[in-house]
């Protein structure tokens, strides 16, 4: 039933790749970064809706997602092994969507991919990996409007009612 006090809005439901195109620069140039490290292991990314998933086999080194416009790599670390490193982190161990992956640092500098690419290394090589230098380079990522992204189906909209 229709009445004057109900409201309509629309709420976006971003995919990752959605969110990776609409990122700033900087943060576009950080995820490559990560991206084609990880590549040059020969490892696989996966990428799903939410999130793209760096594996070795079905070992999983790391899995990237956005918290609001941040990238954020989660790893299958023991949080507890580095809270007095130098890794600034955050434990995600409570929330059940980074079980597997509670060592979650939000991608804010170089320094911060530097971190991240230090314990990539140290998981993979302890997974007897070396590094096999594989010039695999992430495609680069295009610059679209939010518009575009919406016809392709990256940014899903639904609008919904609400009553005041």
């Amino acid at each position: 039933e229709d009445d004057e006090n109900s409201r309509l809005y629309n709420l976006c439901s971003y995919t990752f790749e959605a969110k990776l195109i609409l990122a700033e620069q900087q943060m576009k140039d950080f995820y490559t970064e990560i991206a084609n490290f990880a590549l040059s292991y020969g490892v696989k990314v996966v990428r799903s809706a939410k999130r793209e998933r760096i594996y070795l086999g079905r070992k999983l080194f790391a899995n990237l997602t956005f918290s609001g416009k941040k990238l954020c790599v989660a790893m299958p670390l023991n949080p507890a092994d580095y809270q007095d490193s130098k890794y600034k982190f955050k434990d995600m161990s409570e929330v059940k969507k980074f079980a597997g992956t509670p060592f979650v640092m939000k991608v804010t500098s170089g320094l911060k991919v530097r971190h991240i690419k230090e314990l990539l290394t140290m998981m993979v090589e302890a997974e007897g990996l070396q590094n096999k230098n594989l010039d695999i380079k992430v495609k680069k990522i295009p610059t679209k409007s939010k518009k575009t992204l919406i016809k392709e189906g990256l940014i899903k909209v639904n609008t919904r009612k609400i009553n005041n």
